[in-house]
């Protein structure tokens, strides 16, 4: 069982919270839940993808010293493959990447990839890592993009560096921005829909999917269709392109009130939603 989420742990006197964390041969350390919200359900249907269990925690947890400490002792020790994806520079998380490089040291069946969540920091970072820095930066820029396929990437290869392979630095796939999702040619008004990239980047598409089924029930006939940005300026032009408004930050108030929406079901908590 592939356990992602942060684990809860017992806080010690001085109120750091120790991380309880079963041990895994692979360790995804990471600044971005987008990370683990994207691979946890990739390996719960595509498990082939790595062969092995994988363990996934926010760095968020791991910033005091001694919880970094028993997180090593408890949980990185018996581990083969640590990734640790930093969105910063090495002052961001300079003990536990100064322990991890020890821990890989002590060993030669251990291994350390440091990926960076920016372009500034990505050789910088990937020189920390015990092995290639060309291939740390392939899986740090197929990270950065986001999405199912880049993700799939990064497990085959990670999958590989564990049966001792010879592995080729991966092709990030890029994303569009904006990026259409459920885009279908109805007849009708219209409807645009604008969310976060990020969703699109961590596969979280349920809201979204819940959001067009409902607008297409509302009375007439609307053509509701969705796009994922990063940033609406951008996304702008590319709207007018199909034929939609660009998105607006606030409107007038309209001399009816709109029929009301029911999104049945509960939703994970996710940076939110239509713009």
């Amino acid at each position: 069982m592939h356990r992602l989420a942060a684990i809860p742990g017992a806080a010690d006197e001085g109120g750091a919270a120790f991380i309880e964390q079963e041990p895994a041969p692979v360790l995804l350390l990471t600044s971005a839940d987008t990370d683990l919200l994207t691979i946890e359900p990739l390996l719960q249907a595509e498990p082939q993808l790595l062969g092995a269990e994988l363990r996934g925690l926010n760095l968020a947890a791991l910033g005091h010293p001694a919880v970094v400490d028993h997180y090593l002792a408890r949980t990185v020790e018996a581990a083969r493959l640590v990734v640790v994806r930093l969105l910063g520079g090495r002052g961001h998380w300079s003990y536990g990447l100064e322990r991890l490089r020890l821990w890989a040291q002590a060993s030669p069946e251990r291994l350390l990839l440091v990926l960076a969540g920016t372009a500034e920091e990505e050789q910088g970072l990937a020189e920390l890592s015990t092995g290639d820095p060309a291939l740390a930066v392939a899986l740090a820029r197929c990270l950065r993009v986001g999405g199912p396929a880049n993700c799939r990437a990064v497990l085959r290869v990670l999958g590989g560096l564990l049966r001792g392979e010879a592995v080729a630095a991966p092709a990030v796939q890029p994303l569009a921005d904006p990026l259409p999702h459920d885009w279908r040619n109805e007849p009708g008004d219209r409807i645009g829909v604008i969310a976060y990239r990020a969703l699109c980047q961590a596969g979280d598409l349920e809201l979204m999917g819940a959001l067009l089924q409902q607008l297409r029930l509302l009375p007439g006939q609307q053509s509701p269709s969705a796009a994922a940005s990063s940033y609406h300026r951008r996304a702008a032009p590319e709207l007018r392109r199909w034929h939609l408004p660009a998105p607006l930050r606030g409107s007038p108030q309209p001399a009816a009130a709109p029929p009301a929406l029911t999104l049945q079901g509960r939703w994970p908590a996710a940076p939110a939603a239509c713009t």
